[in-house]
This record gives C-alpha cells, structure tokens and sequence, in this order.
C-alpha cells in the first residue's frame, strides 16, 4: 500500500511538473503570438501610409493628366483657329486693297492740296532766309557787339542808362533778389513779402488786444506805495522772528555749556565705580562693557575738547 501510495504522488507530481512545464510553452507561445500580431499591426499601419500616398499621387495623377487633357484641347483649338486666320489672311489680300482704296486714298488726295500749299510755303520762307541781318540779333545795345546769353532771364534789360533801371535794381537788391531778376519777378516776390509783412502785423495786433484784454480784465492791485509797506512790515516781521530763535538757541548753548562740568562729575563718578568689574560679561543694548568704556573714554575726550 505504502509503494502504491508513494508510485501515486511521484504520478501526481510528474503530472504537474507536465502541466507547469506546458503552461510556460503556452505562456510562451502567447507572448510569440502577441509579439507578432504587433508587428502584424505595425505592418498593417505602414502599408495603409503607402496606400494613402499611393491614392494621393494617383490623384495628383490623374488631375495632371486631365490638365494636360485640357491644355492639348487649347493648343488644337488654337492652332485650328491659326489655321483659319491664315487661310482668311491668304483668301483676302483683294478685299485689304479694296478697303485701303475706299479709306485712304481718298484722305490723302484731300489733304494733298494743303500739303502742297504748306510746302509752297516753307520754300518760300527758305529763300528768304540769305537776305536777314544776322548781326542785330547778337547785340543788346547798337553801339555795342555782344552774344545773347543761353538763358534769357527777361525780355527787359536791368540797364542803369534807363529811366526804370535804377529804382528796379535797387528794389531787387532790397528784397534780397540777384541784379539780372527779370523784373517781372520782382512783382509776385514783393507780393509774398507784403503777404508776410501784413500777417505779421495781424499778429502784433492780436497780440497787442490780447494783451490790453488781460490787463482791463485782471482786477485792479493795490498802489506801489501799498505794496512797499506790506513788503517792509513782512520783513520786520522775517527780522523779529529770525532774532528770538537766535535768542532760543543761544540760551539753549549756554545752558548745555552749564551742564557740561556736571555730566563731567556724573561720568567721572561712574567711571570710579568699583562695580564695574563685575559688570565686564553682561550686555547693555547688546553691548559689553569693554566697548561701553571705550565709548565713554572717547566721549570725555569730546567735552574736554569742547571745554578748551
């Protein structure tokens, strides 16, 4: 019985030795099967990418290929519509020649009279032209031979021999104009100046009433001699005011003076105190005594100076 008990367990435990052993093949296999389905998926997910790109270059595709459609539908059209206009252009030099005879011939044989009439004309000035003096358009003055300049400033001269000549050039120089200003220029400067000179004016009057409107409209102030009292009494009273608090603080000296010998006594008193060793490891205002002596040491130095 112990043997047959004992054959049962080592059956038993083979049995789930086998069990465990096939639930990791299983494990195992599961995760195989899980690892591939992902990479199935990732596959799946990039194929479905190409095939979107593949859709989307296909309708770029197929869109090129209808405006190429489109374009070679244009080209035929318009070479058959060339073909048409060459084809009219060659049927129909007769009728370009009968349009130009019907429009313009008759234009020119009207205009052909006034053209010769023109021509008549300029050739007739033409001969005339040998038989002009040359030498007058190149003097200012008979007496004198002298070349006309590039720019003719004004068809009147600045001379000073004339009656106006003078007085424009003085009045040229007056506005601040060069001597050779045309003197029909010097109207529209004098004007802009007189402009000027009368907006200036404006202004001074306005000025001038704005200034008479505040001084009839500010109330009327009290007279010098008034005024030079209310300024002397308040200066008296500057003066008086200033003296008593020198008066304050002279007294005031004099008695810090008077007490300087008794806070000499009350310190020296101190000072002599044979309390004061015991006082060396304590704090007053956060200070020991040491430092406390060195400050009164300096401060008797400061009063005796002060008593000298």
């Amino acid at each position: 019985m112990e043997e047959m008990e004992r054959y049962t367990l080592g059956s038993s435990e083979r049995q789930a030795l086998v069990l465990g052993l096939r639930g990791c093949g299983l494990w195992a296999e599961l995760k195989a099967l899980i690892a591939q389905s992902q990479e199935l998926e990732e596959a799946a997910g990039q194929r479905q990418l190409l095939l979107q790109e593949l859709q989307a270059k296909q309708q770029r595709i197929l869109h090129w290929r209808q405006l190429v459609e489109e374009t070679q539908e244009q080209v035929r059209l318009l070479i058959k519509g060339n073909s048409a206009s060459k084809t009219r252009l060659c049927r129909s030099p007769g009728e370009v020649l009968a349009l130009v005879q019907r429009k313009v011939v008759p234009t020119s044989e009207a205009v052909a009279p006034q053209s010769q009439e023109l021509l008549r004309c300029l050739e007739e000035g033409a001969r005339h032209l040998p038989h002009l003096p040359l030498g007058s358009l190149l003097r200012h003055n008979p007496g004198e031979l002298q070349p006309l300049p590039m720019v003719l400033p004004s068809i009147h001269q600045l001379h000073p021999a004339s009656s106006k000549g003078p007085s424009l050039i003085a009045l040229s120089h007056i506005l601040g104009l060069p001597a050779g200003k045309a003197p029909e220029l010097l109207l529209p400067k004098a004007t802009s100046l007189r402009q000027d000179l009368l907006f200036l004016q404006d202004q001074r009057s306005l000025r001038c009433a704005d200034l008479l409107h505040m001084k009839t409209s500010l109330p009327p102030g009290p007279p010098t001699q008034e005024l030079l009292q209310i300024w002397a009494s308040q200066e008296k009273e500057q003066k008086e005011n200033l003296g008593q608090a020198l008066k304050q603080l002279e007294n005031l000296l004099k008695q810090a003076l008077e007490r300087i010998p008794e806070l000499q006594g009350i310190v020296g008193d101190w000072w002599e105190q044979p309390g004061q060793v015991a006082l060396s490891g304590e704090l007053c205002h956060g200070l020991p005594l040491p430092q406390w002596r060195l400050r009164w040491v300096q401060a008797q130095g400061i009063l005796q100076q002060l008593c000298r």
